[in-house]
């Protein structure tokens, strides 16, 4: 299955989901798959219809769709927040009944950084791809940042250019020997989950250790690439139905008039770990393995002794390796990855604060905005609404 249609499949799934959920007169779909023996529908003027959910990559096609004249969202994976175009969108193109949902592709380079930061990573790098697209400059630049607002660098490999942009084979060798000059152990988002797997064939045949040395991440969670990898790819979740079910909602607001045009951000945080990311660059391997086992369980309650008992060794001894390791104690670490989580469930889902609050294992919403406010200086709910408006 070709990848982009994986992922417009997962998003036709969220639309049907939507259909299947919603009150009031059932929809009748047109569904324009794409494929070889797709029927496309060209002039709207002889084919009627009360609403249009168009995947977009064009000015073009995007001219096509809008020429029905009839409630639309657009779907713009290519066009980048803060752009000319995003400006027009948030406009309507000069209507009132068009929503456009475009991508924040620095929340993947934001998100990549806190996830391997939040593993102990000390080095990092972003493999970009021959691809001119903005998008994997956007990716790349926001990971940059986020190491940066944290006191770290990071390596960017140098783009190829002539036959090497077309072929693999060709690049393989110069990829292989930019590997082998990076500080170990290092963590690498990849532009894409494709990209991640190249990642894998030249460490592998540079003799570089997967977690362990070099730890690497892509986007998207194409399946097909991430689970065939050898190892298991992790990766960031950008084909989940929940895109799919809101522009159905979107669509469905437009046709009855509950909402007007606007441009709608969509963000994508949530990690799925496998095993080229699944360590923490930790040299004490009993800190590790405390770490990994508090990052599979946040949502449980439990006490500094029971997570000594788990490990197999004295609560006395943890702390004090803990201490040596991160210079902090065994609570606040706990409390910092429950709060880290937090932050990422408020910008990017629509769970309650309540919801949030249990997910993140604090035992009541009082003490979870409690520590929230002490950490950040700001209520949870505050804080969504401003990352909201960003």
């Amino acid at each position: 299955m070709p990848m982009d249609e994986y992922s417009q499949n997962m998003k036709l799934e969220g639309i049907l989901k939507y259909t299947n959920e919603k009150r009031g007169a059932p929809w009748q779909l047109h569904i324009e798959h794409g494929g070889f023996s797709c029927q496309s529908i060209l002039n709207f003027g002889i084919w009627r219809c009360d609403g249009i959910i168009a995947f977009v990559t064009s000015a073009e096609e995007r001219a096509r769709i809008l020429s029905a004249k009839v409630p639309t969202v657009l779907v713009d994976p290519y066009t980048a927040k803060g752009s000319a175009t995003a400006r027009r969108a948030a406009e309507g193109y000069g209507r009132t009944d068009v929503v456009t949902f475009i991508c924040d592709y620095t929340v993947e380079g934001q998100t990549a950084a806190r996830y391997f930061l939040d593993r102990h990573f000390r080095h990092f790098a972003y493999l970009g791809a021959p691809e001119r697209t903005p998008w994997i400059a956007l990716r790349g630049e926001a990971f940059r940042r986020e190491l940066s607002a944290h006191g770290f660098g990071c390596s960017f490999y140098r783009i190829p250019s002539g036959p090497e942009t077309e072929d693999f084979a060709l690049e393989q060798p110069r990829l292989i020997e930019w590997l082998k000059e990076l500080p170990k152990p290092i963590a690498v988002l990849a532009s894409y989950d494709e990209r991640a797997r190249q990642l894998l064939m030249a460490a592998d045949a540079a003799g570089i250790a997967i977690p362990h040395q070099l730890a690497v991440l892509g986007v998207d969670n194409y399946r097909l690439i991430c689970e065939t990898s050898c190892p298991p790819i992790s990766s960031i979740d950008t084909n989940d139905i929940s895109s799919g079910y809101a522009y159905g909602r979107a669509l469905e607001e437009l046709i009855c008039r509950k909402a007007q045009s606007r441009v709608v951000c969509m963000r994508h945080s949530r990690v799925v770990t496998r095993a080229s990311t699944d360590i923490n660059a930790i040299d004490d391997a009993l800190v590790a393995k405390a770490l990994a086992w508090i990052q599979n369980h946040l949502s449980d309650s439990f006490s500094e002794t029971e997570l000594a008992a788990k490990i197999k060794c004295s609560k006395r001894l943890l702390q004090m390796r803990i201490r040596n390791a991160l210079g902090t104690t065994l609570r606040e670490e706990t409390r910092r990855m429950r709060l880290r989580l937090a932050t990422d469930l408020l910008s990017n889902t629509d769970k309650t604060v309540l919801e949030i609050a249990y997910e993140c294992g604090f035992n009541s919403p009082s003490h979870f905005g409690a520590r929230f406010h002490e950490a950040f200086g700001t209520t949870p709910r505050a804080y969504r609404l401003e990352q909201n408006r960003s």
